[in-house]
Protein backbone atom coordinates (compact mmCIF):
# COMPACT_ATOMS: atom_id res chain seq x y z
CA UNK A 1 0.00 0.00 0.00
CA UNK A 2 1.30 3.36 -0.53
CA UNK A 3 0.12 5.69 2.17
CA UNK A 4 -1.27 9.37 1.25
CA UNK A 5 1.03 10.45 3.99
CA UNK A 6 3.87 8.31 3.53
CA UNK A 7 4.35 4.40 2.26
CA UNK A 8 2.61 1.92 4.60
CA UNK A 9 3.00 -1.42 5.96
CA UNK A 10 1.46 -4.41 6.76
CA UNK A 11 -1.78 -3.92 4.50
CA UNK A 12 0.22 -4.87 1.56
CA UNK A 13 2.55 -6.88 3.25
CA UNK A 14 -0.37 -9.38 4.70
CA UNK A 15 -3.05 -8.87 2.50
CA UNK A 16 -2.84 -7.63 -1.27
CA UNK A 17 1.06 -8.94 -1.49
CA UNK A 18 0.46 -12.31 -0.24
CA UNK A 19 -2.82 -13.02 -2.70
CA UNK A 20 -1.43 -11.96 -5.45
CA UNK A 21 1.77 -14.13 -5.09
CA UNK A 22 0.09 -17.64 -3.62
CA UNK A 23 -0.68 -20.92 -4.41
CA UNK A 24 -3.69 -20.59 -6.72
CA UNK A 25 -5.67 -18.86 -4.17
CA UNK A 26 -6.46 -15.27 -5.17
CA UNK A 27 -9.14 -13.50 -4.16
CA UNK A 28 -10.49 -15.67 -1.53
CA UNK A 29 -13.60 -14.19 -0.51
CA UNK A 30 -13.94 -12.74 3.03
CA UNK A 31 -17.01 -14.75 3.41
CA UNK A 32 -15.58 -17.81 3.95
CA UNK A 33 -14.29 -16.39 7.71
CA UNK A 34 -16.75 -15.08 10.47
CA UNK A 35 -14.64 -13.07 12.88
CA UNK A 36 -14.74 -15.63 15.89
CA UNK A 37 -14.88 -18.93 13.72
CA UNK A 38 -12.80 -21.69 11.78
CA UNK A 39 -14.81 -21.65 8.99
CA UNK A 40 -11.85 -20.95 5.99
CA UNK A 41 -11.36 -23.88 3.39
CA UNK A 42 -7.55 -24.05 4.25
CA UNK A 43 -5.18 -22.57 6.88
CA UNK A 44 -3.57 -20.22 4.35
CA UNK A 45 -6.96 -18.69 4.29
CA UNK A 46 -7.74 -18.75 7.90
CA UNK A 47 -4.40 -17.43 8.53
CA UNK A 48 -5.11 -14.13 6.40
CA UNK A 49 -8.82 -13.49 8.15
CA UNK A 50 -8.14 -14.53 11.30
CA UNK A 51 -5.16 -12.10 11.73
CA UNK A 52 -6.83 -9.54 9.88
CA UNK A 53 -7.78 -7.40 13.29
CA UNK A 54 -4.20 -7.36 14.36
CA UNK A 55 -3.02 -6.99 10.86
CA UNK A 56 -5.28 -3.46 10.12
CA UNK A 57 -4.10 -2.31 13.51
CA UNK A 58 -0.35 -2.37 12.73
CA UNK A 59 -0.97 -0.92 9.44
CA UNK A 60 -2.81 1.80 10.43
CA UNK A 61 0.07 3.05 12.97
CA UNK A 62 3.10 1.92 10.51
CA UNK A 63 1.28 4.22 7.49
CA UNK A 64 1.87 6.85 9.10
CA UNK A 65 5.75 6.83 8.30
CA UNK A 66 7.29 8.31 4.97
CA UNK A 67 10.02 6.26 4.43
CA UNK A 68 11.68 8.84 2.50
CA UNK A 69 12.48 10.73 5.19
CA UNK A 70 15.18 9.46 6.74
CA UNK A 71 14.77 9.38 9.98
CA UNK A 72 11.22 7.87 9.68
CA UNK A 73 12.59 4.98 7.72
CA UNK A 74 15.39 4.81 10.97
CA UNK A 75 11.89 4.44 13.07
CA UNK A 76 10.30 2.08 10.70
CA UNK A 77 13.21 -0.35 10.54
CA UNK A 78 14.07 0.16 14.27
CA UNK A 79 10.46 -1.13 14.86
CA UNK A 80 11.11 -4.38 12.46
CA UNK A 81 14.06 -5.22 13.71
CA UNK A 82 12.83 -5.27 17.65
CA UNK A 83 9.87 -6.99 16.40
CA UNK A 84 12.12 -9.69 14.03
CA UNK A 85 14.11 -10.47 16.93
CA UNK A 86 11.62 -11.23 18.83
CA UNK A 87 9.65 -13.72 16.74
CA UNK A 88 13.39 -15.03 16.57
CA UNK A 89 13.88 -15.64 19.93
CA UNK A 90 9.93 -17.04 20.48
CA UNK A 91 10.61 -19.72 17.90
CA UNK A 92 13.91 -20.48 18.50
CA UNK A 93 15.40 -19.30 15.53
CA UNK A 94 13.40 -21.77 13.34
CA UNK A 95 10.87 -20.22 11.17
CA UNK A 96 9.95 -23.06 8.62
CA UNK A 97 10.49 -21.91 4.64
CA UNK A 98 11.05 -18.28 6.18
CA UNK A 99 14.18 -19.46 8.85
CA UNK A 100 16.53 -17.95 6.47
CA UNK A 101 15.18 -15.09 5.62
CA UNK A 102 14.61 -13.96 9.04
CA UNK A 103 18.35 -13.55 10.18
CA UNK A 104 18.82 -12.13 6.45
CA UNK A 105 15.75 -9.49 6.98
CA UNK A 106 17.28 -8.75 10.85
CA UNK A 107 20.86 -7.96 9.19
CA UNK A 108 19.38 -5.87 6.42
CA UNK A 109 17.27 -3.57 8.84
CA UNK A 110 20.52 -3.35 10.11
CA UNK A 111 22.03 -1.15 7.78
CA UNK A 112 19.15 1.69 7.78
CA UNK A 113 19.30 2.32 11.62
CA UNK A 114 21.84 3.73 14.14
CA UNK A 115 24.67 1.93 16.01
CA UNK A 116 22.98 2.88 19.22
CA UNK A 117 19.39 1.31 17.54
CA UNK A 118 21.20 -1.84 16.96
CA UNK A 119 22.69 -2.13 19.98
CA UNK A 120 19.13 -1.85 21.68
CA UNK A 121 17.72 -3.46 19.27
CA UNK A 122 18.78 -6.50 17.99
CA UNK A 123 22.05 -7.18 19.88
CA UNK A 124 21.06 -7.92 23.68
CA UNK A 125 18.96 -11.29 24.56
CA UNK A 126 15.88 -9.74 23.75
CA UNK A 127 12.92 -12.05 24.58
CA UNK A 128 9.27 -12.01 25.92
CA UNK A 129 9.81 -14.24 28.95
CA UNK A 130 7.79 -17.58 28.30
CA UNK A 131 6.79 -16.59 24.79
CA UNK A 132 7.02 -19.41 22.07
CA UNK A 133 5.98 -19.01 18.89
CA UNK A 134 5.08 -21.94 16.09
CA UNK A 135 7.83 -21.92 13.52
CA UNK A 136 4.70 -21.73 10.85
CA UNK A 137 3.13 -18.36 12.59
CA UNK A 138 6.72 -16.63 12.44
CA UNK A 139 6.58 -17.91 8.59
CA UNK A 140 3.52 -16.17 7.65
CA UNK A 141 4.69 -12.74 8.83
CA UNK A 142 8.52 -12.93 7.98
CA UNK A 143 7.70 -14.10 4.10
CA UNK A 144 4.91 -11.60 3.68
CA UNK A 145 7.11 -8.90 4.89
CA UNK A 146 9.45 -9.82 2.04
CA UNK A 147 6.41 -9.26 -0.61
CA UNK A 148 5.60 -6.17 1.21
CA UNK A 149 9.11 -4.73 0.93
CA UNK A 150 9.35 -5.27 -2.83
CA UNK A 151 5.84 -3.28 -3.18
CA UNK A 152 7.18 -0.49 -1.20
CA UNK A 153 9.97 -0.33 -2.90
CA UNK A 154 8.78 0.41 -6.48
CA UNK A 155 7.76 3.94 -4.66
CA UNK A 156 10.86 4.85 -3.49
CA UNK A 157 13.95 6.71 -5.37
CA UNK A 158 16.44 4.69 -6.56
CA UNK A 159 19.45 5.62 -4.40
CA UNK A 160 17.05 4.13 -1.58
CA UNK A 161 16.52 0.79 -2.42
CA UNK A 162 18.95 -0.48 -0.07
CA UNK A 163 19.00 -2.41 2.78
CA UNK A 164 15.53 -4.17 3.57
CA UNK A 165 13.65 -2.33 0.38
CA UNK A 166 16.68 -3.95 -1.42
CA UNK A 167 15.90 -7.45 -0.50
CA UNK A 168 14.37 -9.97 -3.18
CA UNK A 169 11.42 -11.24 -1.54
CA UNK A 170 11.77 -15.61 -2.57
CA UNK A 171 8.31 -15.81 -4.07
CA UNK A 172 9.25 -19.64 -3.96
CA UNK A 173 9.41 -19.91 -0.55
CA UNK A 174 6.45 -18.03 0.17
CA UNK A 175 4.26 -20.25 -2.46
CA UNK A 176 5.95 -23.78 -0.19
CA UNK A 177 4.63 -22.25 2.46
CA UNK A 178 1.47 -21.35 0.74
CA UNK A 179 1.11 -24.69 -0.62
CA UNK A 180 2.10 -26.32 2.67
CA UNK A 181 -0.69 -24.49 4.84
CA UNK A 182 -3.18 -25.41 1.75
CA UNK A 183 -3.08 -28.99 2.97
CA UNK A 184 -3.65 -28.28 6.83
CA UNK A 185 -7.53 -28.35 7.92
CA UNK A 186 -8.67 -25.38 9.84
CA UNK A 187 -10.15 -27.13 13.15
CA UNK A 188 -7.06 -28.89 14.26
CA UNK A 189 -5.16 -27.71 17.71
CA UNK A 190 -2.48 -27.43 15.28
CA UNK A 191 -4.28 -24.79 13.43
CA UNK A 192 -5.49 -22.63 16.40
CA UNK A 193 -2.28 -22.60 17.90
CA UNK A 194 -0.33 -21.42 14.16
CA UNK A 195 -3.41 -18.65 14.11
CA UNK A 196 -2.85 -17.47 17.79
CA UNK A 197 0.52 -17.87 17.74
CA UNK A 198 0.35 -15.25 14.55
CA UNK A 199 -1.78 -12.73 16.12
CA UNK A 200 0.59 -12.25 19.16
CA UNK A 201 3.69 -11.94 16.65
CA UNK A 202 1.59 -9.03 15.31
CA UNK A 203 1.77 -7.27 18.91
CA UNK A 204 5.68 -7.76 18.93
CA UNK A 205 5.87 -5.12 16.43
CA UNK A 206 6.07 -1.74 18.75
CA UNK A 207 4.60 0.84 16.82
CA UNK A 208 5.11 3.72 19.60
CA UNK A 209 8.73 3.63 19.18
CA UNK A 210 8.49 6.09 15.80
CA UNK A 211 5.53 8.13 17.92
CA UNK A 212 9.21 10.06 20.53
CA UNK A 213 10.77 12.81 20.13
CA UNK A 214 13.44 11.18 18.31
CA UNK A 215 13.86 7.53 17.36
CA UNK A 216 17.34 7.23 19.70
CA UNK A 217 14.67 8.23 22.81
CA UNK A 218 12.12 5.45 21.77
CA UNK A 219 14.39 3.11 21.38
CA UNK A 220 16.37 4.10 24.80
CA UNK A 221 12.85 3.55 25.82
CA UNK A 222 11.95 -0.08 25.58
Amino acid sequence: MIHKQGLGLHESFIVDAFDSIGAGQTGRSATFMTEHTLTAPTLRDALRHQTSEEHAQLDRALSRLDLRDPEQRRAFCAIQAHGFYLMGTACNWQAAEATPVLRNAIAALEQDITPAQRAMTVYPPLAVPGLTLHPDAVAYLVLGSQLGATVLRRALPEDQQTGFFGMKADTALWRQFCQRMSTQPTDSPLARRVIADARTAFGLFDPTLASKTTVDTAIASL
